[in-house]
């Protein structure tokens, strides 16, 4: 996923015919979405537009425009990891919020309360 993928979502879920219509609906110019179409980013406003309109979460939105944007490779891969970790923190965190019948329906052994403890310190 990068930035101009982001923008096609939006695009697609407001019925945008053309990308004049999206960078109108954005308040930004035309070449603006070129830009973003050639790999460049956006705004922290136009983040929180993407994130409200795709109903994914602003913190999503910035790791993807950081990852896309950063030209430091060791950079970019922590940005990379920490996508990483906040999946995995993800699914730990709704493991903590199942009741423990749930946890063992859905297969897991048992989910500790310092799993849980473990995961709030971290995050």
């Amino acid at each position: 996923m990068n930035c101009y993928e982001l923008l096609q979502e939006v695009k697609n879920i407001k019925n945008f015919k053309s990308d004049n219509e999206l960078a109108e609906f954005l308040g930004v110019k035309r070449q603006s979405i070129n830009g973003i179409k050639k790999g460049g980013g956006f705004s922290n406003d136009i983040a929180i537009k993407v994130a409200e309109i795709t109903k994914r979460s602003l913190s999503e939105i910035l790791i993807i425009r950081e990852i896309q944007g950063e030209q430091n490779e060791k950079i970019r891969k922590a940005w990379e990891n920490i996508s990483k970790l906040s999946g995995i923190a993800a699914s730990v965190a709704m493991a903590c919020i199942l009741s423990s019948s749930d946890v063992e329906a859905a297969g897991f052994s048992s989910v500790s309360t310092l799993s849980c403890y473990t995961l709030y310190e971290v995050f």
